[in-house]
C-alpha cells in the first residue's frame, strides 16, 4: 500500500513540474526571468521544474498567481 502511495506523489510532482514548464514556455519566458518576477532563486525555480523539489504551498500559489492559473489546475494529476 506504501508503494503505490509513492507512486501517486510522484506522479503528482511529475504533473506539477510538466505544468510549470509548459506554462512558461507559452510566456515565451526564461526560467531566469520568471524567478526574477516570483521572487524566487533561478536554482530552485529550476528544481520545481525538473521535478527535483517541492515548493512551499506560499511558493504554487505565487506561481499560480503569475501564470493565471488555480492552484488545482497546477497540482492536479490529469
Amino acid at each position: 500500500m506504501e508503494q503505490n502511495k509513492e507512486f501517486t506523489i510522484n506522479v503528482q510532482l511529475s504533473h506539477f513540474a510538466n505544468m510549470l514548464r509548459k506554462l512558461r514556455h507559452e510566456k515565451g519566458l526564461t526560467i531566469r526571468e520568471v524567478a526574477d518576477i516570483c521572487n524566487i532563486r533561478t536554482d530552485r525555480l529550476l528544481r520545481y521544474e525538473t521535478d527535483k523539489e517541492v515548493p512551499s504551498m506560499q511558493t504554487i500559489m505565487t506561481l499560480a498567481s503569475f501564470y493565471g492559473v488555480e492552484v488545482d489546475e497546477l497540482l492536479k494529476t490529469e
